[in-house]
């Protein structure tokens, strides 16, 4: 008898998917990085800076000029609340970090406590509620009802110019109380829920939260109370996201596209760290978008049942007027885009310099350093700004932020260097948290004279006015 056959050798076959797989792994892991980098830098430069205000408030040195005291008490008090905005950034960033290699290592664990839902959702919508407001948002949250066979969905919201929060309880006045980790549970909410605010530019959010009771025929002969589920359904109005960017959701160092930390900001971290939490709390999360029309997060957990003497320990504990839950959630606090149009009061030449930046704690540090030297500053939030400042005023020098929404720093100082003429070059300095050496030398070949890494001194700033600026005349 004759066989014949084929011997395939798959080891060099697999060598290279290996190769493949592991520069993957690389690129995004390189991603990661920059974006951790980028979201540390920032807050830190408005940490040196304030410090660097406070130092000359307490010398009282303000561009020659004796400060009088309610400008030193309005000045130390700016920058308190500029050091309290870029700690909590920070604390945020260092938490989700810790947490992530907690739950690797499968080393956090539960705390399941009674607590009122309600109470823990209407929390959470406070601590964000100076953001809906600042964005005009409509916010609405119901609660349905325990029995399941009268639970209800919510539609999705529809655009809405007016800025609004309601809740609606439809278990007919009785608590809804449960025994699950309300940390843990705070913490993936607030994480869905700022997220929710923002993403989203107009119309509303709502939150949807259901319990789900299970027979008793499910204890299966057991005295342990039977686990039961609390779902919970985060909608928005936002911008949504298309298939591909849906799918590179919850992966670690990876957020929905390559524009979503350039435009938002944020590590992308905090989806996964939530995806984790749940399924550790015997649930899971789904997402369903449409670009341009909006984003649902729908997540469930388990949670206990509990007894008579649970409940009537909880209430005699947690009354009407005391009985409010603190989630201990972290709060994620967005600045807004401040402006700073004051014109000199003496009509002397000042130098005048157009910030273009769209942090606001990092705008009024580099305000405030240049208004200490006795310059002139006009703000814009992005590059389009830039651009129609530049258009309407004539500036001196330039301090442009690199990653900026709506249009970043290069394409703005490209299209500049095009209108300006040539032998009258406007000083432009590229500001970026992006330490790499690529980044310093793409910025200047992009038509930059200078590449302010971040977080940058006083000093810093004071160099390069140096060489590019007399001193103004005050």
């Amino acid at each position: 008898t004759i066989m014949k056959g084929t011997v395939w050798d798959i080891t060099r076959e697999k060598e290279r998917q290996h190769l493949q797989e592991a520069e993957v792994y690389r690129r995004r892991l390189e991603e990661f990085i920059d974006t951790l980098c980028h979201e540390l830098r920032n807050p830190l430069t408005g940490i040196y800076g304030s410090i660097e205000i406070l130092a000359n408030v307490v010398e009282n040195k303000n561009s020659g000029k004796e400060l009088s005291r309610e400008e030193i008490v309005k000045q130390v008090k700016e920058q308190l609340e500029t050091l309290e905005v870029c700690a909590q950034q920070q604390k945020v960033l260092v938490d989700d970090v810790l947490d992530l290699s907690k739950l690797d290592s499968n080393k956090i664990e539960l705390n399941p406590v009674v607590f009122s839902v309600k109470t823990l959702i209407d929390g959470l919508v406070k601590m964000v509620s100076p953001q809906i407001k600042a964005k005009n948002l409509s916010l609405t949250t119901s609660f349905a009802p325990t029995n399941p066979s009268t639970q209800c969905s919510t539609p999705r919201l529809k655009s809405s110019n007016h800025s609004t929060s309601h809740s609606k309880n439809n278990n007919n006045g009785e608590e809804l109380l449960i025994k699950a980790d309300a940390q843990r549970l705070s913490q993936i909410v607030l994480n869905l829920l700022s997220n929710a605010v923002k993403f989203t530019k107009n119309g509303g959010i709502s939150i949807d939260t259901k319990i789900i009771t299970s027979n008793s025929s499910d204890n299966n002969g057991s005295d342990k109370p039977a686990p039961n589920v609390l779902e919970v359904v985060v909608r928005d109005t936002g911008v949504g996201m298309n298939e591909e960017e849906q799918g590179r959701l919850f992966q670690r160092f990876s957020q929905g596209s390559a524009t979503t930390s350039r435009e938002f900001g944020g590590s992308g971290l905090g989806l996964l760290i939530s995806k984790k939490l749940i399924e550790k709390m015997g649930g899971s999360i789904s997402v369903h978008s449409v670009k341009n029309e909006g984003t649902e997060f729908k997540f469930s957990i388990q949670h206990q049942s509990l007894t008579a003497e649970e409940k009537l320990d909880f209430t005699s504990k947690y009354t009407s007027k005391n009985g409010e839950h603190r989630g201990n959630g972290k709060e994620v606090t967005e600045g807004g885009n401040g402006r700073n149009e004051e014109k000199p009061k003496d009509g002397k030449r000042r130098n005048n310099i157009l910030v273009v930046e769209d942090n606001s704690v990092n705008q009024k540090i580099l305000v405030r350093f240049l208004e200490q030297k006795g310059y002139f500053c006009q703000i814009a939030n992005d590059g389009v700004e830039a651009i129609a400042k530049c258009d309407q005023f004539d500036f001196d020098l330039i301090f442009m932020d690199i990653e900026m929404p709506n249009m970043n720093g290069l394409e703005a100082t490209k299209r500049l260097r095009i209108k300006e003429p040539v032998k009258a070059r406007l000083p432009i300095i590229g500001l970026s948290a992006n330490a790499r050496k690529e980044h310093a030398e793409d910025a200047i070949s992009t038509g930059m004279n200078e590449y302010l890494t971040k977080p940058f001194k006083k000093e810093d700033v004071y160099k390069v006015l140096e060489i590019y600026l007399a001193q103004p005349s005050v």
